[in-house]
């Protein structure tokens, strides 16, 4: 589908409407999925993810009500339905939810979108790129923050699901220049003296959105709409996105761990953050972190591949980065890339035989228990307890 969609649609620039899809990337139940994980996370910053409106306005309560509601794979439409459809939405008038990062709650919708992420990744051979969903919710009317531009680098690829039409207009980028000069928004439509294009699409429809023009989204009607967005990301942001990742817990390293670590070059940065991408499927969010207990491990305990898996691991001097689904750690010890990663191959093995093929004896087990702790938080081993 994407190599098709990609030709057709000028290498993903729009606007094209594709009519008569055999399947969307994602449905009701993987959205159901990331809707009920986002209402479990105890983290501070969830909401930071979710943007709510009610007539026009931006509203914080919207999403905190919106994830009490019954978020069931069955009863999901209906709940929808109930808090931004009809004549009396239960969430006020013109309400609507924007969401982004949903990848980082929903292990289904991870494993859904990992397969089309790799699609993906083949056609752009040669560059970086993440994949990620954001979705649209609500009967707002017009997209709240008004017509805009979104980030050059973006391909967005919208999946109405219904169920009402969503709708996208588009202006020439000279008719905003010549009236309003170098903007990124204009709150209002109506002030725009030039007419735009209009494309409307259907339940069951996509939409391929050129994300280099000025446009707003339009929603009279209830509808929810996936939005896939492939970032192609450059090497500059590729090496200003490492270097933060990896300089977050510099100061708290030893001392051997930094003096590899300032051998690393703005080339070398670019490639770790590719990568990091790789590990995690291409997915630009990875799946929340999940706290494990080691007391209860022993070196008969079994260990599984999780169907996610992803691990590259990148030896230095003294020292090993290993990536797991977007995450990274340093171990104490250089690794042969080839010889771990075949031990992660293998559909089980128990805690012993992991120890045992790390180098180094018992004098530096807790290092090796640390990295099978951070494999198995980062939901590429599963532990059997």
């Amino acid at each position: 589908m994407w190599r098709e969609l990609y030709q057709d649609s000028h290498e993903f620039l729009g606007p094209h409407l594709v009519r008569g899809l055999d399947a969307f990337p994602l449905s009701f139940e993987h959205i159901a999925d990331a809707l009920y994980g986002a209402r479990t996370d105890t983290g501070p910053s969830k909401l930071n993810y979710f943007r709510g409106y009610v007539g026009g306005r931006e509203d914080y309560s919207v999403a905190e009500k919106f994830l009490r509601y019954d978020l069931a794979y069955n009863t999901i439409e209906r709940s929808i339905a109930d808090a931004f459809g009809g004549e009396r939405p239960e969430l006020g008038e013109s309400a609507g939810l924007i969401i982004n990062g949903s990848l980082q709650w929903s292990d289904r919708l991870q494993e859904v979108s990992s397969g089309h992420a790799h699609q993906i990744a083949r056609i752009y051979s040669g560059q970086q790129i993440t994949y990620d969903v954001t979705l649209f919710i609500g009967a707002y009317g017009s997209t709240p923050f008004g017509v805009h531009i979104d980030d050059a680098s973006h391909r967005t690829i919208l999946f109405n699901l219904g169920p009402g039409d969503k709708g996208m207009a588009i202006w020439r980028n000279q008719d905003i220049l010549e009236q309003f000069g170098k903007v990124r928004n204009i709150i209002d439509p109506t002030s725009i003296e030039a007419a735009p294009e209009q494309f409307f699409f259907k339940t069951g429809e996509a939409f391929v959105l050129p994300s280099e023009r000025y446009h707003v989204g339009l929603n009279n009607t209830l509808s929810t709409t996936a939005a896939i967005v492939v970032d192609i990301v450059s090497d500059g942001k590729a090496v200003a996105r490492e270097a933060q990742s990896l300089g977050a817990s510099f100061d708290a390293m030893p001392e051997s761990k930094k003096a590899d670590l300032r051998l690393i070059t703005l080339e070398d940065l670019s490639r770790l953050s590719g990568l990091r991408n790789s590990s995690n499927n291409f997915l630009r969010y990875s799946r929340a972190r999940r706290p494990f207990d080691m007391s209860g491990v022993s070196k008969g305990t079994i260990l599984r591949r999780s169907k996610l898996a992803g691990v590259e691991v990148v030896p230095l001097r003294q020292n090993s980065i290993i990536y797991s689904r977007g995450y990274h750690h340093i171990f104490e010890g250089v690794l042969v890339p080839t010889s771990f990663s075949s031990l992660l191959q293998a559909n089980t093995l128990n805690v012993g035989c992991f120890l045992a093929a790390l180098p180094g004896g018992e004098e530096v087990i807790s290092a090796k228990l640390l990295l099978l702790k951070f494999l198995i938080e980062t939901g590429t081993l599963e532990a059997s307890q």
